[in-house]
Formats: structure tokens, C-alpha cells, sequence
């Protein structure tokens, strides 16, 4: 990171694979880059692989050029998890300094709103994780307001995906 900053390069992070289908870990190397490496775009190397769970999706792309490709199965959970990265962290957010290791910040200029994907890292519905925006919130008129917060969970293992949800 620092070579880069001194170089006045970016960072891309443009190889990431595994083998577990949960999303658990890619989630992990996720958070960490974000945090650590800092990296302007981040990218998963091969998204569908052939019979192999190394990709987001498995499919079976038979045995010559002209075969058509068949899925093995739905999408592994890594797809929904990796999903919620690239949904909500978008092109154009600045990356916000976020001190807990299970989530990823940024601030939309255009929308005027902040954007999160938080990881469950006990991987249990019953615990909870609190965020404080004390940055942003409310000023002046409708500052005593109790501000509304949307959210979406994935649970693949219980096959939840996208699942609306209202914060407190």
C-alpha cells in the first residue's frame, strides 16, 4: 500500500478464488483488502468453473467447443454474498474509515447516503453487531427525527437472499 501511495498508483486487487462455497472466507478477504490493501476495484478471478466449487457459480461446460454449457447446481452462497458487495458498494463511493473488521463503509456524494455490508462473523441470527454514524447525523431542521434504516440480509444457508429488513 504504501509503494503504491508513493508511486501515485492505484491498487487493484484482480486474483481472488477458494474452494469454500459459504462465502464465509471470501467475505473475510473481502473486508480485509478493503480495509488494509484499500484497493480502487476488486475483482473475483473466475466466477464460473467447471465442476469445481472454486467458482461463484459451477457449471458443467462440457467437453468441446461446441458444447452448451449446463449449471451444476444454483449459484454456491459465495454468489449472494460476493452479490452484496457489488450491489451496494458501488463505482463512484468513497470508502469510509471503519474501525470494525466485519464491515465495509462508503458514502455516496450523488445519493447524499452510506452504504454497508456487515458480515455476522459468530454466524449466528442472534447476535448482533452495532455500527455508530455519528457523522452523519441529522443537522438543523428534522435533526431530532428518528432517522429510518434499510437494510438487506443474505442467509444462504437458510436460503434468505435479499431479504428486506428495517434496522433499529
Amino acid at each position: 500500500r504504501k509503494l503504491a501511495d508513493e508511486a501515485g498508483v492505484p491498487i487493484s486487487m484482480s486474483e481472488h478464488g477458494n474452494a469454500d462455497k459459504s462465502g464465509t472466507s471470501l467475505a473475510q478477504a473481502i473486508l480485509e483488502d478493503l480495509h488494509y490493501l484499500q484497493p480502487t476495484s476488486w475483482y473475483y478471478w473466475q466466477p464460473v468453473e467447471h465442476r469445481c466449487p472454486w467458482g461463484l457459480v459451477e457449471a458443467d461446460l462440457g467437453e468441446s467447443a461446441s458444447s452448451e454449457p449446463r449449471p451444476c447446481s444454483l449459484p454456491n452462497a459465495s454468489y449472494y454474498v460476493f452479490a452484496h458487495f457489488t450491489r451496494f458498494l458501488r463505482s463512484g463511493m468513497l470508502p469510509l474509515h471503519c474501525t470494525a473488521p466485519w464491515a465495509a463503509a462508503c458514502f455516496s456524494p450523488e445519493e447524499n447516503s452510506v452504504a454497508l455490508v456487515v458480515t455476522n462473523p459468530k454466524a449466528t441470527s442472534s447476535s448482533r453487531q452495532r455500527l455508530r454514524l455519528t457523522a452523519f447525523q441529522p443537522q438543523g431542521r428534522g435533526a431530532g427525527e428518528r432517522r429510518r434504516l434499510q437494510a438487506v440480509l443474505t442467509e444462504p444457508a437458510a436460503g434468505k437472499l435479499f431479504v428486506p429488513y428495517e434496522a433499529d
